[in-house]
């Protein structure tokens, strides 16, 4: 027998549909996997033409950091014979010889590697003069290739450990690096470890570890790369929609998604990744060039990592910046052509 349609049920049947309609837009939400800067920046460009759809598909050609082997370089290990040792008793440099022959001194971390090189340099500088004459040459010899292994010592010790790779790591989630401190301060250890690598021998072992530490507990260095390359892809998809209204502009409607969508949202979040970007991006560069015109060695793998991410004409940040200036002159014209003087750029 069928069932009366009445109205409790049909009260009924629609609410059960709501349901289901508001669990799928809340599951549809969940699988968003674009972070909410993105989104964002997806909106904005569909909202100046929504005719033509949805903003365009973005892929990455950002590259990870190489693995270690590629970006390391293998140092000799030089010993000093007994009778060479026992000549050295007299002054701080036979400690540091028998702290390095020592079970801990044989497994050194390539930080804690340049803090050791760099106190026997000054200890043997300090200690040569009033070593037996004979002795003399023998430190001597040892001084000198001390001294032409000290930029690959410094090179390991900051592109060959876990702390630049992590620093690098493209797999943070949240895509606005400039809505901490997290970048500024990646920025500021990066400045610092460059001081060090061109003037190697004033290393400590507090402000090394300070530094890499900083380094190791962020990825700042990835987040920076990753907005940059989303801001020149949706800058350049925005530019492109602009141009394309521009001879017959909607002039209303543009100055609605300029002042709501752009200075309201978009502005904001660009002038935060700029500020957090350029300073890290300078930071990298100039570390990476004083450390690797420096390095005797050829380490092709992250020379090209470099050339691709870090440079600041080539990488991430030239594209965001061509980005930038191609989407400000597309307002601009739009702006003219409406009457509207654009109040954030």
């Amino acid at each position: 027998m069928a069932i009366p349609d009445t109205p409790s049920r049909r009260d009924r049947s629609r609410r059960a549909g709501l349901l289901v309609l508001s669990l799928g837009a809340a599951a549809c939400d969940a699988c968003e996997w674009r972070p909410q800067a993105e989104r964002k920046l997806a909106a904005y460009v569909e909202a100046i033409d929504p005719g033509q759809g949805g903003a365009p598909d973005r892929t990455s050609s950002l590259q990870r950091l190489p693995p270690r082997p590629e970006r390391s370089v293998e140092l000799p290990r030089r010993t000093i014979d007994i009778s060479g040792f026992l000549s050295l008793q007299g002054c701080a440099l036979g400690e540091r010889v028998g702290e390095r022959n020592s079970g801990l001194g044989r497994v050194m971390t390539d930080s804690q590697r340049w803090v050791y090189e760099a106190a026997f340099l000054r200890d043997a500088e300090a200690c040569a003069p009033g070593l037996d004459p004979e002795e003399q040459p023998k430190l001597r010899d040892v001084i000198d290739a001390k001294r032409s292994e000290l930029p690959t010592v410094v090179w390991n010790a900051i592109w060959g450990g876990p702390e630049i790779q992590h620093l690098f790591a493209l797999s943070g989630r949240e895509l606005d690096p400039g809505a901490g401190a997290a970048a500024l301060a990646a920025a500021d250890a990066l400045g610092l470890l460059r001081r060090f690598a061109a003037d190697p021998l004033t290393i400590t072992s507090r402000d090394l570890e300070g530094a890499l530490g900083t380094l190791r507990s962020s990825t700042a260095g990835g987040d920076v790369l990753r907005a940059l390359e989303a801001l020149a892809h949706y800058l350049d998809a925005a530019a492109a929609r602009l141009e394309a209204v521009a001879p017959a502009p909607d002039c209303e409607h543009l100055r609605q998604v300029f002042e709501r969508r752009y200075a309201g949202e978009v502005q904001p979040y660009v002038a935060r990744t700029h500020q957090a970007a350029a300073p890290l991006v300078a930071a990298s560069w100039d570390l990476y060039k004083e450390t690797a015109e420096r390095l005797p060695a050829d380490l092709p793998a992250i020379a090209a990592y470099a050339a691709a991410q870090l440079d600041p004409a080539a990488g991430p940040w030239g594209r965001y910046e061509a980005a930038l200036g191609r989407h400000t002159a597309a307002w601009q014209r739009v702006a003219t052509t409406c009457g509207f003087a654009p109040s954030a750029g």
